[in-house]
C-alpha cells in the first residue's frame, strides 16, 4: 500500500525479538490485511 496510508492496527506478535502488528486498510476501494513491522508504523496521536 502507498506510503502514508492510514491503517487500523490490531494485535501485536513478537518473533525472534521483532514486533509485528496485524493491520487493515482500504486503498482506492481495495481492502488490504496483513502484518507490518513495528519500525514501519508511525503512530498518530
Amino acid at each position: 500500500m502507498p506510503h502514508g496510508t492510514m491503517v487500523d492496527v490490531g494485535r501485536a506478535k513478537t518473533e525472534a525479538g521483532q514486533t509485528w502488528y496485524h493491520v487493515r486498510a482500504v486503498v482506492n476501494g481495495v481492502a488490504y490485511e496483513g502484518w507490518m513491522h513495528a519500525d514501519i508504523l508511525d503512530p498518530v496521536p
